[in-house]
């Protein structure tokens, strides 16, 4: 008799005690998976975000220099006729430019600070002479060096130092 008094007892203090500890095992797992569906909508959430920011890239702003190759048409507003023979093409995505410079390829880096401002850094070039381009060559090189902004208006582009529009291109 003395056991069931023991089993009696214990079922007193065990029962809700279990029942208590299921019912909070219980609450914590529903709590577990709502957390869980919450951070899943939230990584799912922010992956559409990313992968819609990253296809709405814009093509060729007005004020993108990317793109064409840029004609060079006029040195401190004096025509020159480089029948293709002097351009630049930048590379965005590198901060790269290329290009040719009558005679000479050149390259440089360059960085874009703000809507309209541009410096280029690390102009270098090939070293051929070809008579009769080397004044005009040496002007262009020398004025990228100087220029510190730039626009873009209906078709052209102007590069300037402070005050004054150095070198002029077309698309």
């Amino acid at each position: 008799m003395g056991k069931r008094v023991r089993d009696s007892a214990e079922s007193l203090i065990f029962k809700p005690l279990l029942r208590s500890l299921l019912k909070h095992t219980a609450h914590i797992i529903v709590e577990f998976q709502n957390n869980i569906m919450k951070t899943t909508i939230l990584i799912i959430f922010a992956a559409i975000t990313f992968v819609s920011c990253n296809a709405i890239k814009p093509q060729n702003s007005p004020l993108s220099l990317d793109g064409p190759e840029w004609q060079l048409t006029a040195i401190e507003h004096k025509p020159v006729v480089a029948n293709g023979r002097a351009y630049l093409k930048f590379d965005g995505k590198d901060l790269e430019v290329k290009g040719k410079a009558f005679c000479n390829s050149i390259t440089a880096d360059y960085e874009r600070m703000g809507d309209k401002q541009v410096t280029f850094q690390e102009i270098t070039s090939t070293k051929m002479f070809c008579d009769g381009v080397m004044n005009l060559e040496e002007q262009m090189v020398s004025n990228l060096r100087r220029v510190k902004k730039f626009e873009i208006r209906n078709g052209m582009l102007y590069l300037s130092d402070s005050d004054n529009v150095l070198l002029t291109f077309k698309k």
